[in-house]
């Protein structure tokens, strides 16, 4: 059919090394990602798609290492 289903995801370990005089100090972070989208062919030519995902980072360093990430993101493609 027009329609297709998309589907996000992932988690990511980040682990740091500790390196002398830095801030990096082993920290340890997680980042984890989800969303799902809708694309539409209009034609054998044209589709359009729609996403909206959502990514979250945890850091056993939480000050300004943690963050929420809302997107929407649309796309047209065109195959001459």
């Amino acid at each position: 059919g027009p329609f297709e289903a998309i589907v996000i995801g992932g988690r990511e370990q980040l682990r740091y090394q500790d390196l002398d005089g830095l801030s990096f100090g082993g920290r340890r972070e997680q980042v984890t990602r989800v969303g799902i989208g809708l694309g539409i062919l209009a034609n054998e030519h044209l589709r359009f798609t729609l996403t909206i995902d959502r990514e979250e980072r945890v850091s056993d360093v939480p000050v300004l290492r943690d963050y929420e990430r809302h997107r929407l993101f649309g796309s047209v493609s065109f195959n001459p």
